[in-house]
């Protein structure tokens, strides 16, 4: 995952881009922390519920997933994250 700045803290984030690859390469990358909605998502995976810190979250086309330096997993809307990361050059 590429690397993003938030006020000096680095994090990882990858944003979910609503297509059956990458809700995919998710599932499958965080196993037993993503999953479908429903059978009906299959062929539509616009929206995944994710495990996080605090829960469980929906994860909508276009939502970022950060990972912290501590490992922490956190769901940001694409606005929020947009206003407040910064790609980081390597």
């Amino acid at each position: 995952m590429p690397k993003y700045r938030r006020r000096h803290i680095e994090v990882n984030a990858e944003q979910f881009d609503g297509t059956r690859e990458c809700a995919d390469r998710l599932i499958n990358l965080h196993k037993g922390d993503v999953w479908r909605v429903s059978s009906l998502s299959v062929n539509d995976p616009k929206i995944l519920k994710m495990r996080v810190e605090n829960g469980i979250s929906n994860l909508f086309q276009g939502d970022w997933i950060i990972e912290t330096e501590d490992g922490e997993i956190h769901i940001c809307r694409s606005y929020d994250f947009d206003k407040a990361y910064k790609l980081m050059e390597e």
